[in-house]
């Protein structure tokens, strides 16, 4: 049902991201073999951008967020980060970027789902 969600989603003109503080094995091979790339605009690897999601340069600017949010001029206010785990200090909220955790009561797919009505009502 992801799958389905997400090209309903990207439809609708809505930039797609994993986002995802992984090894070279993610990029290298995960990826291909479960077509994320078809899924998604953009792929982000923490071991490609060498930093993890809540680093920032020496500017005080995000070394995972700051490049794709410029690329697709997108604010950050403007976005939305489903994750499984701990927003640790409010980090991604406080680069202004919605922050909505993954539980068993509120799943990917749920989210998703609330996503697609949110972004076809707009």
């Amino acid at each position: 049902k992801i799958p389905i969600l997400l090209r309903k989603i990207r439809s609708l003109g809505v930039i797609t991201v994993i986002a995802s503080n992984n090894m070279d094995c993610f990029t290298r091979w995960t990826v291909d073999g479960m077509k994320l790339n078809t899924l998604f605009d953009e792929i982000i690897n923490s071991f490609d951008v060498k930093g993890l999601k809540h680093e920032v340069r020496n500017d005080g600017s995000s070394i995972f967020f700051t490049d794709i949010l410029a690329k697709y001029k997108i604010l950050p206010k403007e976005c939305a980060f489903f994750d499984d785990g701990v927003d640790k200090e409010d980090y991604i909220s406080k680069l202004g970027i919605e922050y909505i955790r993954l539980v068993p009561e509120n799943d990917l797919t749920k989210c998703l789902e609330d996503l697609l009505l949110t972004v076809d009502e707009s």
